[in-house]
């Protein structure tokens, strides 16, 4: 067991949010590769961040545009979606 001081072990900076996305949209097509073959689950996955980063942008929601292209950058790293 290891105790954390306010309930975390890192602070969330934007370079850290956006790494721990990038590997959520990475383990996301991992998962979809090795379970679901040529699904078209990663597609919708990737639309609905697409939706996701224009809606953000439009409401000038910073944050979420920016988590929203670091799953797909993500998800860009291991295939051609």
């Amino acid at each position: 067991s290891i105790p954390h001081v306010g309930g975390g072990s890192t602070t969330r900076t934007k370079a850290v949010s956006e790494f721990i996305h990038f590997h959520k949209g990475r383990s996301y097509a991992l998962y979809v590769e090795k379970h679901h073959g040529d699904s078209d689950l990663l597609r919708r996955y990737v639309a609905k961040n697409r939706r996701r980063m224009l809606v953000a942008a439009l409401s000038f929601g910073l944050s979420r545009y920016r988590r929203a292209r670091a799953k797909l950058r993500g998800v860009a790293s291991l295939s051609r979606v």
